[in-house]
């Protein structure tokens, strides 16, 4: 998710993460949250897929935004927040089978950079899949 061409280029990646966890607790593997199938060479010029991406991208900045600000107590009922939860709790849905709820955790990284670790901006508590 990386946009070069912009007013200001991102210089960073940013990725949702998320996992299962079942009514006794076990949790699962992380998986990075998919915004977009593979891409067809034509794609290049005219993708409309892409605007999931652009979408997620912008929440985790936004995101980002409110928690550098000082403002983590309220981050929860930030709309960016709720936005990727209710994303993230779609995906749930779809691929749980006996597990009961979800977790999500965002990671910045440098990209191209890599001498820059990356950095978790947050990891959530566990929410109802229903």
């Amino acid at each position: 998710m990386w946009s070069f061409f912009a007013p200001v280029p991102a210089r960073h990646d940013f990725y949702i993460l998320w996992r299962l966890i079942d009514a006794g607790g076990q949790v699962g593997n992380w998986e990075e949250l998919r915004t977009s199938r593979g891409q067809k060479w034509y794609q290049t010029l005219f993708y409309p897929g892409r605007r999931h991406s652009k979408i997620v991208f912008d929440l985790v900045q936004d995101l980002q935004r409110s928690l550098s600000s000082g403002h983590e107590a309220t981050v929860t009922s930030d709309g960016a927040y709720v936005a990727l939860k209710n994303f993230t709790r779609r995906q749930a849905q779809l691929r749980a089978r006996n597990e009961v709820s979800f977790q999500m955790c965002a990671i910045r990284d440098g990209g191209f950079d890599e001498a820059e670790e990356p950095e978790v901006l947050f990891l959530s508590k566990h929410y109802a899949i229903n």
